[in-house]
């Protein structure tokens, strides 16, 4: 992987607003997959930002998508610092 991708990524990551949650979704985000060689793809994204939660499959089922969802959404209402409305 390259040095631009991974700052690119990290950079992109530090400009989001707090709280921050990340939802990574196929294989080629997680590992690479099949272009785990190719000058384009950042392989293991959770090296560069911390993941919440994770996919493996590259086309994740509209119930785990969903599960993931409520899950974050989980984690949101656990936060004693969050102002809920």
């Amino acid at each position: 992987m390259s040095k631009a991708a991974k700052f690119v990524i990290s950079r992109v990551y530090d400009q989001m607003h707090e709280p921050r949650w990340v939802i990574s979704t196929g294989s080629c985000a997680n590992g690479g997959g099949y272009y785990h060689y190719s000058y384009s793809v950042v392989c293991g994204c959770d090296r560069i930002v911390p993941i919440d939660i994770s996919f493996l499959r590259v086309a994740a089922h509209c119930e785990a998508l969903l599960t993931g969802i409520l899950q974050i959404a989980k984690k949101i209402n656990r936060r004693k610092d969050f102002l809920h409305w």
